[in-house]
């Protein structure tokens, strides 16, 4: 998404900016800061409007602790989950999304070796929160190349798009068990 912002802002300051005898005039430098202003307010209004999408951080998830279910059913289908995992500083929270294999859910960092995989890594057990349900799990990391394909393939169905990195060696790809 940074890159639609640089673009837009580098739009912005070519469009906005003619030189007037080497020097900007007057009226295009209040042009350009009004077209600068606009380009940021679009980048802001573009990152808002996905923020949902993004693993924003928080802290402990709050809801009933429920027995894990027989099947996954409506968690798998729901769009994006909230993870908890053990942090140094105490529990931390991210909004990722979920796809279901073999009866168990995955969550997947991409190559992003991202706060919450550095916790998993120390302490696997995570706490997954999905319509005001909260499950008790174990992440354990995939590295079978095999198992990362048909990931790769229910991310597809489920998502519209593959993985943009698909090495299991250097993706973080979890699946969730009980504990």
């Amino acid at each position: 998404m940074h890159y639609a912002c640089d673009l837009i802002e580098w739009f912005a300051i070519i469009w906005t900016t003619p030189v007037i005898n080497g020097s900007l005039g007057g009226i295009a430098l209040l042009n350009a800061l009004k077209w600068n202003r606009l380009a940021l307010m679009v980048c802001i209004g573009i990152t808002v409007g996905c923020s949902e999408a993004l693993p924003i951080a928080g802290g402990a998830l709050e809801g009933q602790v429920t027995a894990i279910p027989g099947a996954w059913g409506p968690v798998a289908r729901d769009e994006i989950i909230q993870l908890e995992t053990n942090g140094p500083d105490g529990p931390y929270s991210v909004n990722l999304w979920t796809v279901e294999i073999d009866g168990n859910l995955h969550v997947f960092a991409g190559d992003n070796y991202a706060a919450w995989v550095e916790h998993i890594e120390s302490n696997d057990a995570v706490r997954l929160q999905s319509e005001g349900a909260v499950f008790e799990l174990r992440a354990e990391r995939i590295r079978a190349p095999q198992h990362f394909e048909r990931f790769a393939e229910a991310w597809e169905q489920k998502y519209g798009r593959r993985p943009m990195n698909e090495s299991v060696e250097e993706t973080y790809l979890f699946h969730l068990t009980a504990r």
